[in-house]
């Protein structure tokens, strides 16, 4: 009876042992296959949806990105060409209306000749109200100021010429006077802004005015 029983509980021992072993076995597998593809499985949906994502995005073209690299600077060039060519616009506008004041002053701007041998200094009458009139009285009046203070010079030069602009106020004073053209002769342009200087203030005239002034011999 105790060799079957030993025989027998060594078979049993055997197979319990070999299916502990084969289910140990299988029970590894299981867990190393898990643990390895459950990394593995993410990582394939990420890179799936990485490039997934990536290939959903258009590359833009070359043209594009070159024409949108220049497109601010042309941009920025024709505005400030735009701006330059309304600049110089308004420049040359003012420039022109300036220089067309400066010929209207001297069309219209009276120029008195003042000639040191001759009596200049007498004034006339004229008869009638005109403003015309009242203008040449005026004129008239004031050269005979001026060239009563005139002592001319011995230069022995009979072709000298010096013109002298003066600005007369309301009141008569001769506010400012600056020698426009001169003679060549430093003697003679003092001369005659020694005159004008004395003869300040004038007779007033009717509006403040300019008036040119002619000096020659």
């Amino acid at each position: 009876m105790k060799g079957p029983n030993l025989q027998m509980t060594a078979i049993l021992s055997f197979l319990i042992h070999v299916t502990f072993i084969f289910i140990a076995v299988i029970v590894l597998k299981e867990i190393n296959h898990r643990a390895v593809s459950a990394p593995y499985i993410v990582d394939l949906v990420g890179s799936a949806e990485i490039e997934e994502g990536i290939t959903a995005i258009p590359e833009p073209e070359a043209g594009a990105i070159q024409e949108s690299a220049v497109q601010p600077e042309e941009e920025k060039a024709a505005i400030l060409n735009k701006k330059d060519a309304r600049q110089y616009a308004t420049n040359r506008i003012a420039a022109l209306q300036a220089t067309r004041r400066a010929k209207l002053s001297v069309g219209l701007r009276k120029v008195l000749s003042l000639k040191g041998s001759a009596a200049t200094g007498e004034s006339t009458t004229s008869e009638g109200g005109g403003e015309a009139d009242i203008l040449d009285t005026y004129y008239a009046k004031i050269k005979g100021e001026i060239w009563k203070h005139w002592i001319l010079p011995e230069t022995g030069n009979k072709g000298l010429e010096a013109i002298i602009s003066i600005t007369i106020s309301q009141d008569g004073t001769i506010k400012k006077y600056k020698i426009e053209k001169g003679s060549g002769n430093p003697l003679f342009d003092r001369s005659a802004l020694k005159a004008i200087g004395k003869a300040s203030p004038v007779s007033p005239p009717p509006y403040e005015m300019e008036i040119g002034f002619r000096f020659t011999p």
